[in-house]
């Protein structure tokens, strides 16, 4: 019987006004708001090139200039096939041509058949720049996109 008349008193409450709706939809966007605001994303940039050993060391050359900061990238062929991460020691350029070495425990002995060949283009993707989740949904502003 306590259990009913603690019931009828909720739900005398939270329908006797609009407040206890309005103070539940704040909390919860807010919530929302506050974990879009907080969680990072990688824009990423994607490049063909291919992969090349000089000198014991292993190289991705890339046509384009790159960005000299960037410490991951990621290789694959077909996307929905396999991609790899790779560690980049850092990059050297010629010309309008970008060479990223690769960290040599990379276990770059691994990589399939279709990576290794003189003659096999591969994609890259490389970190541009790091946004919040909140600023990719609304740009809020933005030029650049």
């Amino acid at each position: 019987m306590h259990k009913a008349k603690l019931g009828q008193k909720y739900a005398d409450v939270m329908t006797g006004s609009y407040l206890p709706f309005i103070i539940f939809v704040t909390i919860f966007v807010s919530l929302i708001v506050w974990m879009a605001a907080s969680i990072s994303l990688d824009v990423m940039t994607t490049y063909s090139g291919s992969f090349f050993t000089q000198a014991n060391k292993t190289f991705i050359r890339v046509e384009a200039q790159i960005d000299p900061a960037i410490k991951e990238v990621y290789a694959y062929k077909d996307r929905n096939s396999y991609v790899y991460k790779m560690k980049a020691v850092h990059v050297t350029y010629d010309g309008k041509k970008s060479y990223i070495e690769l960290d040599k425990n990379e276990g770059l002995s691994d990589l399939k058949e279709e990576f290794t060949g003189d003659d096999s283009i591969l994609q890259f993707e490389v970190s541009k720049e790091k946004v919040t989740l909140l600023k990719r949904i609304l740009p809020l502003g933005d030029s650049k996109r």
